[in-house]
């Protein structure tokens, strides 16, 4: 098979074209990838190839992209991009692709063992630790709890820095996790509250319980106490601070510092690191992109961003001259192919970039 032959087998793939016996072969084809199976390369080149095919079947039908960027620079000059439009350009047969974050997540039960978003088959069924787990789409999962009256088991979905992840839980929630995030919950909600913990950032969607029973997010010192409801949480363990946004209905935050404050929609309520909190309004579209494939730029200057790109890329970041001044505004899809984001970038007029294998050379202009 040629590479034309093949690229159209993947297409068809992924629009679901094929016959059902091509459909079966394609998904054992690529289960068997990820076990290692009748295969001769190794585990490294398993892996990336993996990833040339997952991002072959997510990507292939994307042929143009249309992008829309800003610069504000509070140092020293102003620069307008908007209404860019870039194909989608192959990597130099010399260069490694270097490939955008994907749908990945990990389900790990309580004694450790994990298992890979991209290892199960879509619409397949598995069972774990009371729970009945469906991949439902390319970036979807969705969990029913099996057995209601036994002791519910903990499980815990993480994502890596560079995947991110839909959930719809047992009582109809719909989850969405960004990367480098940990969610925390049981196999059946069978208290009197339906209670989940987090590290990262969420987006939830919660539906109401036709018993009442009220949806807690646990963030360490602080409980989300929530009735059915949309908001935004990000908790960073790291920073030691969380920012919550209200987006619909009405949510309570309390912790063992203060009583129970509620927060109406439009509002956000920022905890900083001794527990003290502020509330202010907030921008729904920036504090959401991050859920429709964005990266946000407003107010980061370059080590923010390059950090974010080295996150997602899986890139090593050099920089040869630091500028914290310079900020930049705007919104750049995360599924950019590297080199067209890293050309969005320059357009700014403050650093060059080289793309070295897997390493990104900034330079000072």
């Amino acid at each position: 098979m040629n590479k034309f032959e093949l690229k159209k087998l993947i297409e068809n793939y992924q629009k679901r074209n094929l016959s059902k016996e091509k459909m079966k072969t394609m998904d054992s084809w690529y289960h068997s990838i990820n076990h290692g199976k009748n295969s001769k390369l190794s585990d490294s080149e398993n892996i990336e190839l993996k990833r040339k095919i997952l991002e072959e079947i997510n990507y292939k039908t994307k042929k143009t992209r249309v992008i829309s960027i800003k610069r504000t620079l509070y140092a020293a000059s102003i620069l307008l991009i908007s209404g860019l439009s870039y194909l989608f350009m192959p990597s130099k047969t010399n260069e490694p692709n270097i490939l955008p974050g994907y749908s990945e997540a990990f389900i790990v039960d309580p004694n450790g063992e994990s298992i890979a978003f991209t290892d199960l088959l879509q619409d397949s069924s598995y069972w774990i630790n009371g729970l009945k787990v469906v991949k439902t789409s390319k970036d979807s999962l969705r969990l029913f709890a099996e057995n209601t009256e036994s002791v519910p088991f903990n499980n815990i979905i993480k994502t890596p820095s560079n995947g991110n992840i839909h959930l719809l839980l047992p009582d109809g929630t719909k989850v969405q996790i960004n990367a480098n995030s940990e969610v925390q919950f049981p196999s059946s909600f069978a208290d009197k509250e339906r209670s989940i913990s987090l590290k990262g950032e969420a987006l939830f969607d919660v539906a109401k319980s036709p018993s009442g029973k009220n949806f807690v997010v646990n963030l360490e010192k602080e409980q989300i106490i929530v009735k059915g409801t949309k908001f935004n949480v990000l908790y960073r363990e790291e920073e030691s601070s969380k920012t919550i946004s209200l987006i619909e209905g009405v949510i309570a935050v309390e912790n063992d510092k203060s009583e129970p404050l509620e927060l109406i929609p439009g509002q956000q309520m920022f905890i900083d690191k001794k527990g003290d909190h502020f509330i202010s309004g907030f921008d729904e579209s920036l504090t959401t992109a991050w859920s429709k494939g964005l990266f946000v730029l407003n107010g980061k200057n370059i080590h923010e961003i390059l950090d974010e790109i080295k996150e997602w890329y899986q890139v090593e970041i050099v920089i040869d001259e630091s500028d914290f001044q310079t900020k930049y505004a705007g919104q750049v899809s995360k599924f950019e192919n590297i080199h067209d984001l890293l050309e969005i970038l320059e357009l700014t007029k403050t650093y060059t970039f080289n793309v070295e294998g897997r390493r990104i050379i900034a330079k000072k202009i």
